[in-house]
């Protein structure tokens, strides 16, 4: 799981320094960024937190969206085992 405490000042490029991230995550790497499995992503997505793309025939979010999710809810994916 992807820790804000690792990061002194959070802000979205130190996020994606820190974690080697790309502009645009599939969603198995937004699943393991967020800590949640596939049926809670979507649950996200279907609270409107997230918006699933299709870029270039991949499905996936954008890295500003997983950062201000974190940001907004940091522990969202704490029950997943």
């Amino acid at each position: 799981m992807f820790n804000f405490a690792k990061i002194a000042d959070p802000d979205f490029e130190a996020f994606v320094r820190t974690y080697g991230l790309p502009p645009f995550l599939e969603l198995k790497r937004v699943c393991t960024v967020v800590n949640v499995g596939r049926t809670k992503l979507y649950e996200l997505h279907a609270e409107g937190k997230l918006t699933i793309r299709n870029v270039s025939g991949k499905r996936g979010v954008f890295a500003t969206e997983v950062f201000q999710l974190l940001k907004d809810a940091p522990s969202i994916g704490h029950g997943r085992r």
